[in-house]
């Protein structure tokens, strides 16, 4: 598991979120977890959907499938 966290390196953190706009054209969404320092695996959002996106949960086979 990766322990670096955008609270601990702020300036790489910020250059990421800056590409992401200036690159690609996305806006990026943070979380209150996001920065703080020693959040919880709770705290943090296991997946994020772009707008638009589908998702279909097979409870049996425990797979989520994300389309957008």
């Amino acid at each position: 598991m990766n322990d670096r966290k955008p609270g601990q390196f702020p300036q790489p953190y910020e250059l990421g979120l800056d590409r992401l706009a200036k690159d690609f054209g996305l806006v990026p969404v943070e979380y209150p977890a996001t920065r703080k320092p020693g959040s919880t695996p709770r705290e943090r959002p296991q997946l994020v959907i772009p707008y638009g996106g589908t998702v279909r949960v097979d409870g049996p086979a425990r797979r989520v499938t994300v389309t957008y």
